[in-house]
């Protein structure tokens, strides 16, 4: 049952990610969700970030829930702007 309420609260997370990255001016074409990003020297080299905004002015990942401090740190060499929002 935890498993499932933890999965319950990552998911309204992530929804209010892409509220925040919609107050940030991103249509939500330019918005997704579980992105793939390739980081040299991160752990696993492929990594997915749970919500992002791409556009052609900047790009902007928001993770949702427990993330690694490295992972946070690593997103920073890709993207112009990274937020945490912690459970």
């Amino acid at each position: 049952m935890k498993r499932k309420s933890r999965k319950v609260e990552h998911d309204l997370l992530k929804e209010i990610a892409k509220h925040y990255l919609r107050t940030f001016g991103f249509e939500e074409d330019e918005i997704f969700t579980e992105y793939p990003v390739k980081i040299e020297g991160y752990y696993h080299n492929n990594v997915r970030v749970d919500v992002v905004g791409v556009s052609k002015k900047k790009k902007v990942a928001i993770e949702c829930g427990n993330t690694p401090r490295r992972k946070l740190i690593c997103l920073t060499l890709v993207f112009d702007e990274v937020y945490h929002l912690p459970y």
